[in-house]
């Protein structure tokens, strides 16, 4: 048996996972929180670290596209330096890479946003091209230019974007943002609120670790986005369903003694 920090593997086969976020056969004992959530709504799922909140998300993404929608995903996390513009720019580029087939043109796009502006509206010009994607790309190129201190028009764009590419494609959206309590941070809560209650084809599936902080922008009342979302509290996984899981190692011969389980389900909580 191997073991490290994060994987349990037995033989050649993985066993179960702890740490990174999991998928497929791998994710466990967490039918009951998928099934509750249905797309039309938006949800806040709140759940300490570690306890497999973007794992719920990975097969959230996996039951969207099966269904014809196409899922965003923006971790606030992977945002460094955390600013206005940084946030808004990976946003775009989320919404972008989950709808553009042409993955030359995503490279393009990807290289615009790092800093090699020249030829990219005039090459958009002479493609086929979502008249979206045109717009906040141009809307980016401004910004580069003009460096303007005022980001409301640059929320605006960026937020109804996502919007503007469903409504063409005649589809739907669910953006998923998660470690959303980080966005506080920005002083942006009220223009976001203002401008995600203008969609009608995309919904929002927030998340986070700061349990508390993240309760207080979903569930005051003098928060801007209090009634906003639905709050799925993300707990550990019960007694039962974690021996059922430490059960696995049955298939290679090896027993965990039900004291050994006890112990760790009082030291984790699981």
């Amino acid at each position: 048996m191997f073991i490290n920090a994060s994987v349990y593997i037995i033989g050649m086969e993985k066993i179960f996972v702890a740490g990174p976020p999991v998928s497929g056969e791998l994710f466990y004992g967490r039918k009951e929180v998928l099934e509750s959530i249905k797309f039309g709504n938006n949800y806040a799922l709140l759940g300490i670290r570690r306890v497999g909140k973007t794992s719920i998300i990975l097969e959230l993404t996996k039951k969207l596209k099966k269904q014809g929608i196409t899922p965003v995903v923006v971790s606030l996390f992977e945002v460094s330096p955390l600013n206005i513009e940084n946030f808004l720019k990976r946003y775009t580029l989320a919404v972008t890479r989950a709808y553009l087939q042409d993955a030359s043109l995503v490279k393009k796009i990807e290289g615009f946003f790092s800093g090699q502006k020249e030829g990219l509206i005039s090459f958009l010009k002479n493609v086929k091209v979502s008249v979206s994607l045109q717009e906040i790309v141009e809307l980016w190129f401004e910004y580069g230019e003009n460096k303007p201190k005022d980001y409301t028009q640059a929320i605006e764009k960026t937020i109804l974007y996502p919007e503007k590419l469903a409504k063409e494609s005649n589809k739907k959206i669910v953006v998923f943002l998660d470690e959303f309590q980080e966005i506080k941070n920005l002083g942006i809560l009220n223009a976001l609120r203002e401008n995600m209650q203008k969609t009608t084809r995309v919904n929002y599936v927030i998340s986070g670790s700061a349990v508390g902080l993240l309760a207080q922008i979903v569930g005051s009342r003098k928060s801007p986005f209090y009634g906003f979302f639905l709050q799925k509290q993300i707990r550990g996984l019960s007694e039962e369903s974690a021996e059922k899981l430490l059960s696995r190692t049955k298939k290679k011969r090896i027993t965990i003694e039900p004291s050994v389980v006890q112990k760790v389900f009082q030291k984790t909580r699981c």
